[in-house]
C-alpha cells in the first residue's frame, strides 16, 4: 500500500484570491485629506482659468479671420450675467467631462485621488453633474473644510467621495497592525 506524500511538488502554488471591488466589497480607501483636495482645488481652476484665457486668445486671433464669433462675444459680453452663467457652464462642463472619462481632473491625478461613489463605485453621470454643479454654490468650496472629514456639500449632495488611491486599507491585516 502506498501513501501519498503530505506535499506534491506538482501542484501549482496556491494564492488568497481577493474579490473584485462591488457595493458589497468596497475596497475600503482612506477619504482624501484637506491637503489634497485644497491642492486638487488650486490645480484644476488654474488649469481652468488657464485653459479659458488660451481659449480667449484663440477666438481672438480667429475673429480677425471671423467676425461673427458668439463664443468671444458672450466670454466678452459686458452684460454681467451672460458672462458668469458663460463662465459657470464652461467650468460645470470642465469637472463633469474630465471626471467622466478619466474618473479625475488633473489636480487628483497629481494627488493621487479619484471620485467614487459611497459604496466605491464608478460615478453615475448624472451624480457627475450634480457634483460639478453643486460646486457653483456660494461659499461651497469653504465646506471641505469645515467638516473634519474633508466631505464637501457638492461629495455629500452627490453621493460621492474623493478618496486616496495611494492608501488603501488592507482588510488582510489585523487592526492593530492596520496603518491609520
Amino acid at each position: 500500500m502506498t501513501e501519498e506524500p503530505e506535499f506534491n511538488p506538482y501542484a501549482p502554488p496556491g494564492a488568497e484570491v481577493m474579490p473584485a471591488p462591488s457595493a458589497a466589497n468596497p475596497q475600503n480607501y482612506y477619504l482624501a485629506g484637506q491637503g489634497k483636495r485644497f491642492l486638487n482645488y488650486l490645480i484644476d481652476h488654474l488649469r481652468f482659468y488657464g485653459a479659458m484665457a488660451l481659449l480667449g486668445a484663440m477666438l481672438g486671433l480667429l475673429s480677425e479671420w471671423a467676425p461673427a464669433n458668439t463664443l468671444l462675444d458672450l466670454l466678452s459680453s459686458e452684460d454681467w450675467f451672460t458672462s458668469y452663467s458663460t463662465s459657470l457652464f464652461l467650468l460645470i462642463f470642465y469637472y463633469t467631462v474630465q471626471e467622466a472619462l478619466f474618473g479625475r481632473t488633473l489636480g487628483k491625478l497629481i494627488t493621487g485621488t479619484k471620485v467614487l461613489t459611497i459604496q466605491e463605485l464608478k460615478p453615475s453621470l448624472l451624480q457627475l453633474v450634480g457634483r460639478s454643479a453643486a460646486r457653483m454654490v456660494p461659499f461651497e468650496v469653504f465646506s471641505v473644510l469645515m467638516d473634519s472629514r474633508s466631505i464637501g456639500w457638492h461629495d455629500s449632495w452627490s453621493g460621492t467621495r474623493v478618496v486616496d488611491t495611494r492608501r488603501v486599507i488592507n482588510k488582510r491585516l489585523s487592526p492593530a497592525l492596520r496603518k491609520h
